[in-house]
């Protein structure tokens, strides 16, 4: 899956998803981002390298469902996901879950 197709993917599930970082002033929003590659290998060689995705969904609203609906396209997707962190976060004076995954 190319990272242009996730990104869709996730937009379908919920659509102020932004790459890098998400508009001023949004206080509801999915933003993820690249932080390297897995790789597999096999006859002395990469066979793959697969990009590395964090996912911060961030949310002003208590017990929203919009991690639970960035989970299921993920479900959909088939891509394996990781919760690293998930709760309060004083910097965006929001609730802030964080996934890592990598996209295959």
């Amino acid at each position: 899956m190319t990272l242009q197709t996730f990104e869709a993917e996730l937009k379908e599930a919920f659509p102020d998803v932004y790459e890098t970082a998400a508009p001023k002033g949004k206080q509801r929003f999915v933003v993820w981002h690249r932080y390297g590659r897995s790789s597999l290998f096999g006859d002395n060689r990469n066979q793959v390298d697969a990009p590395k995705v964090q996912l911060d969904i961030v949310t002003n609203i208590p017990d929203d469902l919009l991690v639970d609906d960035i989970c299921a396209a993920l479900w959909r997707m088939d891509l394996p996901y990781s919760v690293e962190s998930e709760g309060y976060d004083d910097e965006y004076a929001a609730y802030r879950t964080i996934l890592q995954l990598v996209v295959v």
